[in-house]
């Protein structure tokens, strides 16, 4: 297996020369998967009671799940590049035409375990609802939690990482399937893909400072170091 430095070497070299097509995949999937995850904020009242907001959590887990199927082009175009293959914009729809159902139960998985570590985040969205914070303070605030749910959703899911790039090799794998072979195929190994990827957090941080602009650089970073990690496990 190689070091986590020789990882993000390969993936820094399969990247030269082809991140403009990596970046164009990136943002179409990006832009699609906004539009998808917004709609219930703009086209929905603001809930007036606790039974329609939860409504309108229930649904955004739906959506977030048909999200992430459009995300998983990144993945896709990932292991394309690592393969010695071109991306392909039509890759945006690979998981909507290839076994759907099982694409779409295995990302529900993922959301709900990230809806469950977010509940502190519904709940201060629900009571700051109606009061008069500074919106520093609430965005702040809310970033943090976000943070958090998403670092706790990072730990809880590691042992199942490899489950969406294993679907993208064999969409015919169920959900169940998919997970469990994540686990056989991850286990012993999950300590250095969690090094992996908090070796990541510096070029996340400054993605944030760049107001976002950096992430385009910074996804198909850790995207295509992931795909290496996950290929040079299927090969050990």
């Amino acid at each position: 297996m190689m070091t986590n430095k020789e990882i993000r070497c390969l993936a820094r070299e399969t990247l030269h020369g082809k991140f403009s097509s990596f970046i164009t995949l990136f943002l179409c999937a990006y832009i699609i998967e906004t539009l998808i995850v917004s709609l219930p904020s703009s086209f929905l009242a603001a809930p007036k009671n606790l039974p329609l907001y939860l409504s309108q959590v229930l649904l955004s887990i739906l959506l977030e799940a048909l999200g992430s199927m459009i995300m998983l082009s990144i993945n896709r175009g990932a292991l394309q590049l690592i393969r010695g293959h071109k991306t392909s914009l039509a890759d945006i729809f690979f998981a909507f035409r290839n076994q759907a159902d099982h694409f779409l139960a295995l990302e529900l998985f993922f959301t709900i375990i990230h809806t469950l570590t977010s509940i502190p985040i519904y709940v201060y969205v629900w009571i700051t609802r109606d009061s008069e914070m500074s919106l520093l303070t609430y965005a702040i605030t809310s970033n943090m939690l976000s943070a958090v749910a998403t670092g706790l959703t990072i730990l809880i899911t590691l042992i199942f990482s490899m489950s969406e790039f294993l679907m993208l090799d064999d969409p015919s794998l169920t959900a169940r399937e998919a997970l469990r072979k994540s686990t056989d195929l991850i286990n012993g190994s999950t300590g250095q893909y969690f090094l992996l990827l908090l070796s990541f957090l510096g070029y996340i941080v400054l993605g944030f400072t760049s107001a976002t602009i950096g992430f385009l650089w910074v996804v198909p970073y850790i995207t295509v170091s992931q795909a290496i990690f996950y290929e040079k496990l299927k090969e050990s």
